[in-house]
């Protein structure tokens, strides 16, 4: 099991940009719901409809709610109090540049795309030192002819590598959808942790935020909501670390990671990935030379 924080926040560049209306300081008049951009995030009016504001969203004003990153930044938002569900979306493919600092993994996730191209090259001897193109079509289920012509047809939504570790080195990414809109939820760059073993039996549940209510005849009224899964792991790891694991643990609290369940670059599992927060972490002590941690993270995405 490893985990990575996301360590990069902005672009090299991108064939795309930020469209959504951006505020400006002079006196505009706004309608309750009314939104505009400022930075990389888009805020929502809170104030009555038809007045007058000179109040910037990024001064605190209670006339404006924080609502979601914008469509340029939306696959690198960390920001708590934004929405994570979002993607960034460009027609026919999202290409963007990345600049590396001794960064070993890469993760994309919530893809809608039939590809994905990684590159990286060494800025110092300007030599590309690393491609790779992924084919995300599920072709799992396809075992023989039946399967072939009857199996849903399918892309995967995640690609996770590790990467050379380079100290001055940028990434090129191409997330491909021909005809269509390519999509990306989020992604994450960084330095991986590595925690320790992760074992079998890892629990999975859906937990539902929907709700069902009755009147006084029994009719029900549903309302649709998000679900969110939650995991929970077994991780073997060496009882000398269980400190500095445990530090790491407290200065990861409420932080958004990735958690990486299987590192096999053949996995079967699409690499056991969850993106979200890290809930619990209980350790026992089983003898001088190992010790079991129970995980638990509930997920962003």
């Amino acid at each position: 099991m490893k985990i990575c924080e996301n360590q990069t926040t902005e672009y090299h560049s991108a064939n795309f940009t930020e469209h959504e209306t951006a505020w400006t300081p002079a006196p505009t008049t706004f309608d309750n719901g009314d939104e505009i951009r400022e930075g990389h995030y888009i805020y929502k009016y809170a104030g009555v409809s038809g007045t007058n504001t000179t109040d910037a969203p990024f001064d605190g004003s209670t006339d404006w709610l924080i609502q979601r990153a914008t469509n340029y930044y939306a696959m690198l938002d960390s920001r708590p109090e934004s929405k994570t569900k979002t993607q960034t979306t460009n027609p026919d493919a999202i290409i963007i540049e990345m600049d590396l600092n001794n960064y070993d993994t890469i993760a994309l996730l919530n893809l809608d795309a039939i590809s994905v191209r990684i590159e990286i090259t060494d800025l110092n001897t300007n030599t590309a030192v690393y491609d790779e193109t992924f084919d995300l079509n599920d072709s799992d289920k396809i075992v023989d002819a039946l399967s072939y012509y009857f199996s849903p047809f399918s892309f995967k939504k995640t690609v996770y590598e590790t990467i050379p570790l380079y100290g001055n080195a940028r990434a090129k990414i191409w997330i491909n959808k021909p005809l269509s809109e390519a999509k990306c939820g989020r992604l994450v760059l960084g330095q991986s942790y590595d925690l320790g073993i992760s074992l079998f039996n890892i629990n999975s549940t859906l937990e539902s935020y929907s709700t069902t209510t009755f009147d006084q005849f029994g009719t029900p009224t549903l309302r649709p909501r998000d679900a969110v899964y939650n995991s929970t792991y077994t991780i073997l790891l060496p009882s000398e670390r269980t400190e500095n694991i445990k530090r790491t643990r407290k200065r990861l609290d409420a932080v958004p990671i990735l958690f990486i369940g299987d590192e096999n670059d053949s996995s079967k599992y699409e690499n056991l990935l969850s993106y979200g927060l890290w809930q619990t972490a209980t350790m026992r002590l089983k003898n001088p030379v190992k010790t079991e941690m129970s995980l638990s993270t509930k997920e962003l995405i």
